[in-house]
């Protein structure tokens, strides 16, 4: 029974992945269009993943909280676990880093409560593990800023995505993307740095919260941001 739990809950959180094509004429400071990136094969998972979590009793809550708890005990158990953090721009664009290690050698992070959480979910909250244990002083809007470089890190040939705007959001306004992080999930506190996060980095061109995306998605974007950013200096 204990190895199917576990079968079941691997199974539950590969395969949720965002899609990240776009019309490359779309205006430099235009918002993401968000419909074309939403479907995430969600059409061939979402069944999987409500029977995973009515066979394993999973109930209702942030899904990043959920998610954060896998990224733990990932932190705990790799020295290396920035290696695992995914998504496009990284060159991992369905997680498969992540997804191997959580259904082999980290077998155990992901029980019964990873069941039915994204991948992208799982990988920003590992992110955001790492960043907040370095605990870096950062200023809310960055002094000085290599445009040349700061492009070169957000800018992704197919197009603008949730993903390349938690990049630049986390280059031109490292701070205030470090209070998301710090914010605890599904708050007002959260939800109120997150509006200032937009709001006060005009660069990026999103000047509030995308409707089409959940403030857990925003947050695994920024956290996934400030990690590579800074990882790069």
């Amino acid at each position: 029974m204990k190895k199917l739990l576990i079968a079941l809950a691997a199974t539950a959180i590969i395969g949720v992945s965002p899609a990240y094509a776009q019309s490359s004429s779309q205006a430099a400071n235009a918002p993401p269009s968000t419909k074309d990136m939403r479907h995430r094969n969600l059409n061939g998972n979402f069944q999987r993943e409500y029977d995973s979590r009515v066979l394993l009793g999973q109930k209702g809550g942030s899904q990043f909280v959920r998610a954060d708890d896998v990224a733990k005990c990932l932190a705990r158990r790799d020295k290396a676990a920035g290696e695992l953090v995914g998504g496009s721009m990284a060159g991992d664009p369905e997680y498969g880093k992540l997804v191997k290690a959580l259904s082999t050698r980290y077998s155990r992070c992901a029980g019964e409560e990873a069941a039915g959480v994204p991948m992208m979910l799982i990988s920003g909250a590992l992110a955001e593990e790492l960043v907040k244990a370095k605990n870096p002083s950062l200023d809310d809007r960055a002094k000085a800023v290599n445009v040349n470089a700061a492009e070169t890190f957000y800018t992704d040939a197919r197009g603008r995505s949730i993903e390349t705007v938690g990049r630049c959001l986390a280059v031109y306004s490292p701070g205030l993307a470090m209070k998301v992080l710090k914010a605890a999930p599904a708050t007002p506190v959260e939800k109120s740095a997150l509006a200032s996060l937009y709001s006060q980095t005009p660069e990026c061109g999103v000047p509030s919260a995308p409707s089409d995306f959940s403030a857990d998605e925003q947050r695994s974007a920024v956290a996934a941001g400030l990690y590579h950013w800074l990882a790069r200096s």
